[in-house]
């Protein structure tokens, strides 16, 4: 996989449960860092408006699992992340809000979530799971988390004005084009082609 699709030319639409809650919830000083505990509520929502992208972003406080890929390599600001499947199929508490960046074992057709900081290999395998903010809905906030600018994967298969889902990268996801066989939501929305 070779294609890439730029931060400005495509949109999330945001799919996660959770609400913005109220105003006794503060925003965190840095949104690019993870923890061990869960410093806010799952599905905590903040909306921020970017300037360069002309558009407000909605960034969702969640919990992440390395997975294979996660615990081999790490994870890094744009990776992006989907639904942990066995969470999902478990029914266990807190499942909507449990992502991993591993294409093997995500939810391809559910909701996306871009990671705003990284986490190493070493991090991942010595907690199960880290919580922190990832960008999940509107235009990429570029001028609050710089490392979001730039190119995200995509499956060379991505035309302009389409629904975009995830594709197993046999590693990381990558973005792929919402094909008529798929029976999951449109997470993204191309306003160009990969390139």
């Amino acid at each position: 996989m070779a294609s890439t699709i730029d931060d400005a030319k495509f949109y999330l639409i945001d799919q996660f449960p959770g609400s913005f809650g109220d105003n006794l919830i503060p925003s965190p000083s840095d949104w690019t860092a993870y923890s061990t505990t869960e410093d806010f509520p799952l599905g905590t929502k903040r909306r921020i408006y970017d300037a360069t992208n002309k558009g407000f972003a909605i960034l969702t406080f969640l919990k992440v699992t390395g997975g294979t890929e996660g615990n081999a390599n790490g994870s890094a600001v744009k990776s992006i992340c989907g639904l942990k499947t066995s969470t999902a199929a478990a029914g266990t508490a807190g499942w909507q809000h449990t992502i991993t960046p591993d294409g093997g074992e995500a939810l391809l057709n559910g909701p996306i979530a871009i990671q705003l900081g990284t986490i190493s290999a070493a991090n991942f395998t010595a907690n199960t799971s880290y919580y922190g903010w990832f960008w999940t809905g509107g235009v990429c906030p570029v001028d609050t988390i710089a490392g979001l600018d730039g190119n995200y994967a995509t499956d060379e298969n991505v035309t302009a004005g389409v629904g975009m889902d995830m594709v197993d990268n046999s590693g990381p996801i990558a973005f792929g084009l919402l094909g008529a066989a798929d029976v999951g939501i449109v997470g993204a929305f191309a306003g160009a082609a990969d390139a």
